[in-house]
């Protein structure tokens, strides 16, 4: 069966590809690939897509920034009709020709008729054909654009909440929005946000609006996405500066591979009403806002990881009492520990460059074929008598070893430990 992959966002929309029996195609943004995505986040050969008896299979080539199936990333998957692709900040979509798509529906709540009027869940496509088809229609992609490269390039997350939620508002001429985001260093049932309060035409952190706690329970703790009516005063979360009624509100999760890491939760006000197009619009950016906080998530931790990792090895080599160093084959130091000059009286540089002036005459030879045997192969234990700068002679231990380079296993270097015999 032919298969069709349809472009849904970015200056491509619309664009298709038919994939029939035996095809394969390289996507990408290389010149060389069959289906060409112009799209910074899109490694030059970012995957590879074929059909085999009857299924379409795809596979990531360990692209930069991965392919992504449903909000999951993958390395090698079959596909099924009305899966979502993502390759940077680009979404395909899978159908199969001649094969009518059935349009997504919504499930509606009677004992609560007069607040829910839309509910989706996480299980269902971002987008089916039809909304991508409306979205082309009436909405500026400049818009999808604007935003991806908000969460492509934006690193600070307050920042790019305030950022998201200020286009969101100018965009789609909405009074004012929230992001709630859940504490993102514990796992935890308790309902507490860091949040970002944008009113129209003026960006404003310490204000708060009405939320209504049971809408955003099923976005938090239940990844349903809701378009609602007044929120009854009852499960009124805030109170403080609210106005005295909330029109059209729309809520969707952000979510996150595990769990949602929050919500995006969106006032309309007196300008216009949310519908089903909103309703999946919204949920596309709050599941691409999700992928981009666990990445900046885990950056930061990374860094932070490193950054203690640093200190840590930091504080060991200047309170290292012997003398740790890496030493080249052509003589040239690596690395030399600040204990070098406690033990010898020179400072790094000056042991650097006359290392070998400060051992003894007699001693020197020894010495020099012992760092022979160590850069073929060898660990070395030996003594040998060095010269302070004060005259002083001292008997030496030195203990080295030779370093591999990961790639051919050639010895880049020695390591070693320089420390002082006493009697």
């Amino acid at each position: 069966m032919p298969w069709q992959l349809i472009i849904l966002n970015g200056t491509q929309a619309g664009r298709s590809l038919t994939l029939k029996e035996r095809d394969s195609l390289v996507v990408g943004r290389g010149t060389h690939c069959d289906l060409y995505v112009a799209d910074k986040g899109v490694s030059r050969t970012h995957c590879y897509i074929w059909e085999k008896d009857g299924e379409i299979w795809i596979k990531d080539t360990e692209s930069a920034n991965g392919t992504i199936v449903n909000e999951k990333e993958i390395k090698e998957q079959r596909l099924n009709i009305g899966d979502m692709i993502k390759f940077g900040n680009t979404i395909l979509e899978v159908r199969g020709t001649g094969v009518e798509y059935k349009e997504q529906k919504f499930n509606t709540s009677r004992r609560r008729a007069n607040t829910i009027l839309l509910r989706r869940n996480k299980e269902e496509p971002a987008f089916s054909l039809e909304v991508a088809q409306g979205l082309r229609v009436k909405r500026d992609i400049a818009l999808l654009h604007r935003i991806g490269k908000i969460l492509q390039t934006e690193l600070d997350i307050p920042k790019l909440c305030i950022l998201l939620l200020e286009t969101l508002i100018t965009e789609l001429s909405i009074e004012k929005g929230h992001i709630f985001l859940k504490p993102l260093t514990e796992e935890n049932d308790t309902v507490s946000f860091f949040r970002v309060y944008v009113p129209a035409q003026k960006i404003c952190l310490d204000q708060i609006f009405l939320a209504h706690r049971s809408i955003l329970n099923l976005a938090i703790f239940k990844s349903e996405a809701t378009v609602s009516s007044n929120p009854l005063l009852e499960d009124i979360v805030e109170t403080l500066n609210a106005p005295s009624n909330l029109h059209s509100i729309l809520c969707v999760p952000i979510e996150g591979q595990k769990s949602p890491l929050g919500a995006i939760y969106l006032d309309s006000g007196t300008n216009r009403k949310f519908d089903k197009e909103d309703l999946d619009f919204i949920s596309a950016i709050g599941n691409q806002l999700g992928l981009s906080l666990e990445r900046l998530i885990r950056e930061q931790k990374n860094i932070t990881s490193e950054k203690e990792s640093w200190q840590i090895w930091n504080s060991i080599v200047q309170n290292f009492r012997d003398v740790l160093y890496r030493q080249e084959n052509n003589k040239n130091f690596l690395f030399i520990s600040p204990s070098i000059e406690k033990l010898t009286g020179y400072t790094r540089e000056e042991f650097s460059q006359h290392w070998e002036e400060i051992i003894v005459p007699e001693d020197k030879e020894h010495v020099w074929e012992n760092r022979q045997k160590a850069f073929l192969g060898e660990d070395i234990q030996m003594e040998y008598r060095m010269i302070r700068k004060n005259g002083e002679i001292f008997l030496a231990q030195d203990t080295f070893y030779p370093i591999r380079d990961g790639k051919d296993s050639s010895i880049s270097c020695i390591q070693g430990i320089l420390k002082e015999i006493k009697n």
